[in-house]
């Protein structure tokens, strides 16, 4: 659990990196919970259409109150962890003092993560 906790902090840190080089770190946490809670969305819409092609789930489309309930979960959740107790600071300085090699990988594991979700979602 640890180990899958370190993953998504580092993925909120890349992003939340990414989207506070021009803006002030409220900014910078409200888009990255905004960005993560719709990849995780889109990554259920994938395992939905998964589960509905092997006729595990009946039901493919949600209505539209049940999209916007579970995008407003994802994001209040996500929003929650991370700017509860300024835990994105906690965070920022975990991984502000990464290598070049290690700077590198993660910019290419977190590129490799959304083009892969974005193809998936494009089938």
């Amino acid at each position: 659990m640890v180990t899958q906790m370190r993953i998504y902090d580092y993925f909120f840190y890349r992003l939340y990196k990414l989207l506070r080089q021009k803006r002030d770190e409220t900014f910078g946490v409200w888009g990255t919970a905004i960005v993560i809670s719709m990849l995780i969305f889109i990554n259920l819409g994938n395992l939905g259409v998964f589960l509905h092609k092997k006729n595990i789930i009946p039901k493919l489309i949600p209505s539209r109150m049940e999209i916007i309930s579970i995008l407003i979960i994802l994001f209040t959740t996500n929003f929650y962890l991370f700017y509860r107790n300024k835990r994105y600071k906690v965070i920022e300085q975990r991984y502000s003092t990464e290598s070049k090699v290690s700077n590198t990988i993660g910019t290419i594991g977190m590129i490799s993560l959304i083009v892969f979700t974005i193809i998936l979602y494009a089938k």
